[in-house]
């Protein structure tokens, strides 16, 4: 699965495009997002998300390819790779992995792209499977995430621990964090899930972290 290191300027070549600018925009919601895309060049923008500390967003480039995109929130720097080639995504995973063993993660189970980044399941240094998310050409882990169930609770759901939160205190930890409208909560795979309205009035699916009740994912959805 996870090979060779490759070269600099292998590793220069996955990137489709890198935009850079010489001041810093802040993209801050989705409107940004599609506004700071439109500038650089890309149309039919869909699917735009907040994930793990970026922006990710599918686009078509001046050249009629359709990419996955990164936007960094912080500088409005976008980038691009062609997620359809198998190519691409071999070498992509490739360039990540020794990124990752340097870091302490062994065992990687479960990796798959989603939404421009790479997610999979692994052991880190302290011998604990974890769910981490990381970005496709820097190798960087952007999150990661303590798998309480196989690491502490080998019985759940059938036993599930008493930290958990429950649906009304989901509830109740959106709205602090300004969310309106929200409908359709229910547990899924381990975390909470709704849909709601967030503070810029975007509809929105959420994923939500079952014990602290954080937001780890948000998307827009107009469906």
């Amino acid at each position: 699965m996870f090979k060779t290191r490759m070269t600099q300027a292998a590793f220069c070549g996955l990137l489709l495009a890198v935009a850079t600018q010489a001041g810093a925009q802040t993209v801050s919601n989705a409107y940004d997002v599609r506004y700071r895309l439109k500038q650089d060049g890309y149309a039919s923008v869909r699917d735009v998300e907040f994930k793990a500390g970026l922006w990710t967003a599918e686009a078509t480039t001046l050249a009629g390819l359709r990419v996955d995109v990164l936007v960094d929130p912080a500088t409005g720097v976008i980038t691009a790779f062609n997620t359809r080639s198998q190519d691409e995504l071999n070498r992509s995973l490739q360039t990540i992995h020794p990124f990752l063993v340097e870091q302490g993660y062994r065992d990687f189970r479960e990796v798959e792209l989603d939404d421009g980044l790479w997610e999979a399941e692994a052991l880190n240094r302290d011998n604990q499977w974890v769910e981490i998310t990381v970005h496709p050409f820097t190798g960087a882990v952007l999150r990661e995430k303590l798998e309480w169930d196989r690491n502490f609770f080998p019985d759940y759901p059938n036993t599930p621990p008493t930290d958990y939160l429950s649906a009304d205190q989901v509830m109740t930890s959106l709205q602090a964090a300004g969310y309106v409208w929200i409908h359709d909560l229910e547990m899924d795979d381990g975390y909470w899930e709704a849909e709601a309205r967030n503070r810029y009035g975007l509809p929105v699916d959420l994923k939500i972290d079952r014990v602290t009740g954080a937001v780890v994912r948000e998307k827009v959805d107009y469906d």
